[in-house]
């Protein structure tokens, strides 16, 4: 019974995939781990090799064609073995290539959007930059605060060399 090959999924996003060359031809005999063909995704050029054993009995996707994923697109099987006639979907990459050129072409008109989140967000922005302008705060240990109240000395004044910077009695 003839084996069908089909067209490999080779990502969680791949939905249909070219296929670029074929480096067998029908009638070929094909061992399991020879490269059939070249696809391309939409991110890479891959080739995929042969899971059985046999003689290459049909291609259905020619070079250049598009197909989805798990699509029929040839049949290895014993020499002289018949395949059905499967005729595999192919996928249309430039619909706009079919239309006439006198047709015009109708687009419905842009959506306008609103400036007024834009101005919100401007506002939070703005907030945000003021707020980060405040003078930095000192921290100082208790007993350093007690120290600086009763001497009358600013925390402007002095650096902390504790932890972080923070003021501490030495």
């Amino acid at each position: 019974m003839a084996q069908a090959v089909i067209m490999p999924k080779l990502g969680q996003t791949v939905e249909v995939s070219t296929i670029v060359k074929w480096n067998t031809k029908v009638g070929d005999t094909v061992q399991k781990g020879d490269i059939l063909f070249e696809i391309e995704t939409d991110k890479a050029v891959l080739e995929v090799d042969s899971f059985f054993e046999g003689t290459l009995l049909k291609i259905l996707v020619k070079e250049g064609e598009t197909v989805p994923v798990t699509t029929t697109v040839a049949f290895i099987g014993e020499a002289g073995e018949t395949v059905p006639d499967v005729v595999p979907p192919v996928v249309q990459q430039a619909v706009e290539k079919k239309t006439p050129a006198s047709t015009p072409v109708k687009t419905a008109p842009a959506k306008t959007v609103a400036a007024e989140p834009a101005k919100q967000v401007q506002q939070v922005f703005a907030e945000t930059v003021q707020s980060s302008e405040l003078p930095p705060r000192h921290h100082a240990s208790p007993r350093a605060r007690k120290l600086l109240k009763d001497s009358a000395v600013s925390s402007d004044a002095i650096f902390g060399t504790g932890q972080g910077g923070r003021i501490v009695e030495r």
